[in-house]
C-alpha cells in the first residue's frame, strides 16, 4: 500500500524531529527543527547545531548526494559558513551522515590535536581504488 504525500511530509517531519533531539541531548536546549513554511533556502532542518547545516531526508531510497549538495545550495544562499551535512535515512536503515572529505579532515585534525597535513594536496580525488574484474 503506498503512502500519501501526507504520510511522506509527516514521516519526513518525525525523523527531523528525532534528529534534533538527538542534537539536543549533546547542545541542550537551543536545538530545534527548522522552519518548515520555509523553502529551506534560509534555515536549516535543525537549527542552533554550532558547525554543521543539517539537511534530513527520511525516503526510502535517499539520494545522499543530492541531500548534501541541497544543504550547500541552501547555506550558500543564506550565506552561512557552517559545513554542510546531510542525515539521510532510508526504510529499514540506519541513519547515516554525509559530509565532504574536506570538512571531514577538518574535523579529525581538530579533534585530535596531533594531526597533520598528509602530502595529499587540498582538493586532490581521494577516491576508492575501481575493483579489479576476477
Amino acid at each position: 500500500m503506498a503512502i500519501s504525500k501526507r504520510g511522506c511530509r509527516a514521516k519526513g517531519h518525525a525523523f527531523e524531529r528525532d534528529i534534533a533531539n538527538r542534537f539536543k541531548a549533546i547542545y541542550g536546549g537551543r536545538i530545534r527543527r527548522g522552519q518548515q513554511g520555509r523553502d529551506g533556502a534560509d534555515a536549516p532542518d535543525v537549527m542552533g547545531v554550532p558547525r554543521f547545516w543539517v539537511e534530513c531526508k527520511r525516503q526510502i531510497k535517499p539520494n545522499i548526494l543530492a541531500a548534501l549538495r541541497q544543504a550547500e545550495d541552501a547555506a550558500d544562499a543564506a550565506g552561512d559558513p557552517r559545513s554542510c551535512v546531510a542525515v539521510t535515512k532510508g526504510n529499514r536503515d540506519s541513519a547515516v551522515v554525509t559530509l565532504r572529505l574536506t570538512d571531514f579532515l577538518a574535523l579529525i585534525r581538530e579533534l585530535d590535536g596531533n594531526a597533520t597535513e598528509t602530502d595529499v594536496p587540498a582538493g586532490a580525488d581521494v577516491a576508492r581504488p575501481e575493483e579489479e574484474d576476477v
